[in-house]
């Protein structure tokens, strides 16, 4: 079994389709493409926390694909908020 936290998985998805992101969660939501909420599409990365302390891979219908805390297993959640970190942005690269 694998386990990851967020930034390793959103780094290792990106990197089998080329492309190199950095492993923290603050330096990848400073790449590519800042976009609108309402303009998430599947493959999106959406940003969570202030300071940014997560990101995850939208997947569409208000989900996403994540590593909740580090050494966890990766799973199928909303993309609204984790607890008490706010959904504050996504890119798209």
């Amino acid at each position: 079994m694998t386990y990851w936290d967020c930034s390793g998985v959103t780094m290792r998805a990106f990197q089998a389709a080329g492309v190199s992101l950095p492993h923290s969660s603050a330096a990848q939501s400073r790449m590519g493409k800042s976009i609108f909420r309402s303009q998430l599409k599947p493959g999106d990365l959406v940003f969570f926390g202030r300071p940014v302390s997560h990101v995850g891979i939208y997947l569409g219908g208000g989900k996403m694909v994540h590593a909740p805390r580090t050494g966890s297993r990766v799973k199928i959640t909303g993309a609204s908020s984790l607890g008490s970190n706010p959904f504050v942005g996504a890119r798209r690269f």
